[in-house]
Order: structure tokens, then sequence, then C-alpha cells
């Protein structure tokens, strides 16, 4: 019984939060669209995403029909003002690709996922906007526009950093990856009261066995 507490109590402390996706645009045959002219210092996009709690971002997929460049990505993130992103990024990562895979045949094209490490910090509950472009080069862009798509259909334009207006050529083709960062885990004081329970629990039964 001794050991059925301590593994317990064990596992509850050692509960940790872990990455995963938390937020899924990514492509299906109903609604993937390839592909749009994306570069950093030129045409590129960004798409809303709200989450419910803090979490620290830690990967950005890209969806996109173009074989894999020799250069870096940019990741940009941008605050929200009544439903439109505003001013210069509030984070702004050059990274490079840690995996490119082939995805699937979608509508007739041959999609890719570039996966791009980053390291961003985002609060629950508030809108953001966030997209991922070619330095130099055509990074490409898969927009989702269909049946399929889980969005609203629009994305945001940029030229460079400068906000141009939401097209409605469809949403953005993308997953991030993260971990919950509030909200998800007991607090260590929560911990130290279910150890003391556990300890509790414990006490009688020892006495009871003669222990």
């Amino acid at each position: 019984m001794k050991r059925i507490a301590l593994l317990l109590l064990i596992g509850l402390c050692g509960t940790a939060a872990y990455a995963g996706t938390v937020w899924d645009y990514s492509p299906i045959n109903t609604d993937a669209v390839c592909c749009w002219e994306n570069q950093t210092a030129s045409q590129n996009f960004a798409d809303n995403f709200t989450l419910s709690v803090n979490t620290t971002l830690t990967g950005f997929n890209l969806f996109t029909g173009n074989f894999p460049p020799g250069g870096t990505y940019n990741v940009h993130l941008y605050a929200d003002s009544g439903g439109v992103p505003v001013g210069l990024p509030l984070v702004s990562q050059d990274v490079t690709a840690s995996s490119f895979t082939f995805y699937g045949n979608l509508n007739g094209n041959a999609i890719y996922e570039v996966t791009l490490p980053i390291s961003i910090d985002v609060l629950g509950g508030v809108q953001y906007w966030i997209g991922a472009s070619g330095n130099g080069f055509e990074a490409g862009q898969v927009r989702l526009l269909g049946p399929g798509d889980p969005g609203n259909g629009l994305m945001a334009q940029f030229s460079g950093t400068t906000y141009s207006g939401m097209t409605g050529v469809g949403d953005q083709g993308y997953q991030l990856i993260g971990t919950p960062s509030g909200g998800t885990t007991p607090e260590p004081s929560s911990l130290t009261l279910i150890g003391i329970g556990i300890a509790g629990l414990y006490r009688p039964l020892r006495r009871r066995l003669g222990r």
C-alpha cells in the first residue's frame, strides 16, 4: 500500500504539460488550393488564432506545394485590433526547417509539410495573427477554401511587414505545436495538499496492519 501511495504521489508530482497540436488548420482534399506567393520581403500572409490557455508555441507547420529551398523561413506574430493585425510584428523569428515531408496529393496538387521550430509565448483568450514566409525564396502558401475550410475564408495579406488588407481567397493552411503553460496542471500548493491527503490515508492503514 505504501508503494502504491508513493507511486501515485510521484505520478502526480511528475505530471507536466507536453507539446502537441494546439491549432489545426491542416489541409484536406476538400479545401486545399495551391499555392500563393509567400516571401518575407514581398507578399506574405498571417491568420488569426486564439488559444484557451497561456501557451509556449514550439512549432509552426507550413503547408506548401514548393520543394524545399536552402534558406531560412520567417515566422511572424502580430497583435490584433478590431479583428485585424496591427503594427509591427510582436515576434519575428528566422528559422531553419527541421523537416520537409510529403503530406499528400490534395485536389491534384502535391502538398508538403514544413516543420519550423519556434519559441513564442502567447496568452490564453487573446487573439493573435501568425504566418510563415520564405526569406528570399518562394515558400508558397496553401490556402484553404471549400467545404473543409475550418476558418472564415479570410487571410491577412502583407507587403513585407505592412498590413495590406484581408483577402477572401481562403484561410492559411498551417498548424501550431505548443505546450500549455497555464491552467492545465495543479499548482504546487495543490500538489502539496494532495500529498498530505495521501499521507493521511496511509497512516491509518499502517496502524491497522501493525507496521
